[in-house]
């Protein structure tokens, strides 16, 4: 850890948190928009093999995420002040981008076959895990005051 780059305030950290979710809704809402145009969805008809990977992409992805989370928020025990707010952050980011990825993958498959399951279905699961994760308020404000 760099202690000359400075930790990001819990303000900006949530913000940073809750930007994965919304790429992850803007890029659904996109691809319902194009699939609701019986010429753009003509396109993308005809099944995907995608199809396939996408609950097995979407459940590497979870155990990945919450894996990494739980071994990361460990890491945070022996911590404090910058250095903590530091891993927690980390804690949060990282699994945030793992459910990304799977969430990403997921609209992907449901754009080239234009089914919604298992694409949109699996994506709507791994963007639940993704709010669920991304903390409201900061969890370090009880240890603080």
């Amino acid at each position: 850890m760099n202690p000359m780059v400075p930790t990001p305030s819990f303000a900006q950290q949530r913000m940073i948190f809750f930007t994965l979710p919304l790429g992850v809704i803007g890029f659904a809402i996109a691809i319902g928009v194009m699939h609701a145009d019986p010429e753009l969805a003509k396109a993308f008809a005809g099944g995907d093999p995608l199809d396939e990977a996408v609950w097995p992409v979407a459940a590497g992805a979870g155990v990945v995420a919450f894996g990494l989370r739980r071994m990361l928020q460990g890491w945070t025990d022996g911590l404090a002040g910058a250095q903590r707010r530091r891993m927690r952050m980390r804690a949060t980011l990282l699994p945030l981008a793992v459910l990304e990825g799977g969430a990403l993958f997921a609209l992907v498959a449901w754009l080239l076959s234009g089914e919604e399951q298992p694409g949109l279905v699996a994506a709507l699961v791994l963007l639940a895990a993704m709010l669920a994760i991304a903390p409201l308020r900061d969890p370090d404000e009880d240890v603080a005051g």
